[in-house]
């Protein structure tokens, strides 16, 4: 399944449909949260247009040196207001199916 939802994403980020590619990515990285570019290089086939697609749809490239993703980083570096909002945030998604935007969480 996890090779699945990789290249589902790789093609739709190569095709510009950026907004598929990123629900595809964040399957694949449910099903593995080790999942990065250099991960892939290692572990898979290493098709070069799927990399790239994969770069595209927002894949990092490898763990910061610190060990956080880099979405923990920018969490850590949120100011309350906008760690106060992530859960009303969350729930619009789930509830309205959005997507949640920087927009819905820095607003007041």
């Amino acid at each position: 399944m996890l090779f699945f939802y990789e290249a589902l994403a790789a093609a739709y980020a190569q095709a510009g449909k950026l907004d598929e590619a990123q629900d595809a990515l964040v399957e694949a990285r449910r099903l593995n949260p080790k999942l990065m570019v250099k991960w892939e290089i290692e572990h898979g086939p290493g098709i070069p247009a799927v990399l790239e697609g994969l770069r595209k749809a927002g894949l990092p490239e490898e763990w910061t040196t610190h060990g956080y993703a880099p979405a923990m980083i920018a969490f850590r570096k949120a100011t309350w207001r906008e760690k106060a909002a992530l859960p009303c945030v969350l729930a619009l998604t789930v509830v309205r199916g959005l997507r949640p935007t920087k927009a819905l969480v820095t607003s007041t």
